[in-house]
């Protein structure tokens, strides 16, 4: 069963179950997020909790029964009331958050930050706006998908590290006459190193783009123009400079590159 994080007063509350919700202060303006949802939304406006603000059903009326004649009641002497013994005062418990950002009333007007995307997420959605070099990236969509390339780039350079390594082994031991050329020409791994080479290439052109157009979006997030990435050209300084650029969080307003990814306006 789906579980929900609401938004009451400027604070995140949960996660309850769905015959949670109401007791905990949902109402139908109530924003509420669960785990699918894009964005914080309108707890009306979720399918799913619609129907606990629909209106009860009267029941049907009984027909009327026949009154019996019933003898008199009896005097019944009330029992005396007793002042009840002062109960302690409920404090509300508190709810640690899912995530260590995940949901924070900010002091700039009333928007509210929406929970950061996991590493899976980030990257499911790099590559479908692969081309999509407009909008804006939060940091945790930004940071995610690089860590994933850096990752896939190492990996890619393992087996050419090993090859390049033992060419150069054969090369020494043939210098050195531990082995013939002979037996170096016939231990040589540059056919391999060519091949992993030639597929290293490939992965590495094939995420240009997704690593281009995010870094774009997270550009247009703190308010820079993408077309800072032609730093990339300046050897050596260009790549620190655009990854610190990227470092600093947007702002909630919408910008001229479109709405915030992070910031919702709380109702």
């Amino acid at each position: 069963m789906a579980q929900y994080y609401l938004a009451v007063n400027g604070q995140q509350l949960g996660p309850f179950e769905v015959n949670q919700l109401i007791p905990n202060g949902m109402t139908q303006n109530t924003m509420v997020w669960t785990e699918g949802m894009p964005n914080w939304a309108p707890a009306a406006s979720v399918p799913e909790l619609a129907s606990l603000f629909a209106a009860p059903t009267a029941p049907a009326v009984a027909p009327q029964v026949a009154q019996q004649q019933q003898p008199a009641p009896q005097p019944v002497q009330q029992p005396q009331y007793q002042q009840p013994a002062s109960q302690p005062q409920y404090q509300a418990p508190q709810y640690q958050q899912p995530y260590k950002q995940a949901y924070q009333q900010q002091p700039m007007g009333k928007y509210v930050a929406t929970p950061q995307l996991g590493f899976m997420d980030a990257v499911k959605r790099c590559f479908k706006k692969y081309f999509d070099f407009n909008g804006r990236a939060r940091r945790s969509e930004f940071w995610w998908f690089y860590l994933a390339i850096y990752v896939i780039n190492g990996i890619l350079y393992i087996p050419i590290n090993i090859l390049m390594s033992k060419k150069n082994q054969l090369i020494h031991d043939a210098l050195m006459g531990k082995i013939s050329m002979a037996e170096a020409d016939s231990q040589d791994p540059t056919t391999l190193l060519i091949i992993f080479c030639i597929i290293m290439g490939i992965v590495s052109l094939a995420l240009l783009i997704p690593m281009l157009s995010a870094t774009a979006r997270r550009l247009h997030d703190v308010g820079k123009s993408g077309h800072l990435q032609w730093l990339y050209l300046l050897c050596g300084i260009g790549v620190p400079i655009c990854l610190i650029l990227c470092i600093p969080d947007g702002k909630p307003e919408p910008n001229k590159y479109g709405e915030s990814p992070k910031y919702v306006l709380q109702q």
